[in-house]
């Protein structure tokens, strides 16, 4: 489905409210934005990258995408700005990918929530490790 198909990543800040609490609004904006170039770094530059909520962002990608290839990117991209940064906090993103065939009756809305159901179900596993 190379061309006829959407890529849609979904990738949600882990912690945005612990970070703003504790540390502040700045530090919160931070990890927003490192999110974000962290996204746009994973995706091909024809992408469409743009933030979906107060800590959510999404992607769009035309064709098929390696799901795993994305999910890497974003994750190596942020355990290096947490080696580098010199944040006493780490930065880090659950993430959906869902690619679809898309027609003309292809619904967006659609496709987003697929890729945020991945999205939470990543978010549940985590905790889940944390509370084990």
């Amino acid at each position: 489905c190379s061309e006829d198909c959407i890529t849609v990543v979904l990738a949600d800040l882990d912690g945005l409210k612990p970070i703003n609490d504790t540390y502040g609004h700045n530090d919160g904006d931070n990890a927003i934005q490192v999110t974000a170039r962290a996204l746009k770094t994973a995706c091909p530059e024809s992408a469409i990258c743009m933030r979906f909520g107060g800590d959510e962002m999404v992607a769009v990608i035309g064709g098929m995408y390696p799901h795993d290839d994305i999910r890497n990117s974003i994750n190596a991209y942020l355990e290096e700005y947490n080696r580098n940064s010199g944040k006493p906090y780490r930065v880090s993103a659950s993430i959906g990918v869902h690619t679809a065939l898309v027609s003309a009756s292809s619904d967006f809305e659609e496709l987003v929530k697929k890729s945020d159901k991945l999205m939470y179900e990543e978010k549940k596993l985590k905790k889940s490790r944390k509370s084990i």
